[in-house]
């Protein structure tokens, strides 16, 4: 995967406001210094838009991009023994 598909794939997925609750695209968020997201309504002057975030990450380098089973990988229970 390249790292625009990676982009795109990663900005799909939804993520809550830490101002007013609402669930968004990440595409669409503002990330803030503690590592939580915001919408345009929240944002505040200090926090930077997704794509500064993406341009500065490598994100095809995290766990969930290179797996292409992402979502029967998220349902595993951590804590039960494979055999």
């Amino acid at each position: 995967m390249n790292p625009e598909e990676a982009k795109i794939k990663y900005g799909q997925r939804i993520q809550r406001c830490y101002g007013c609750f609402g669930a968004f695209y990440l595409k669409d968020m503002w990330l803030g210094v503690d590592a939580t997201y915001y919408c345009e309504n929240c944002k505040g002057d200090s926090m930077f838009h997704f794509d500064e975030f993406t341009r500065k990450l490598d994100i095809t380098k995290l766990p969930s991009m290179n797996s292409e089973e992402e979502e029967s990988t998220q349902c595993q229970n951590p804590f039960t023994r494979q055999q």
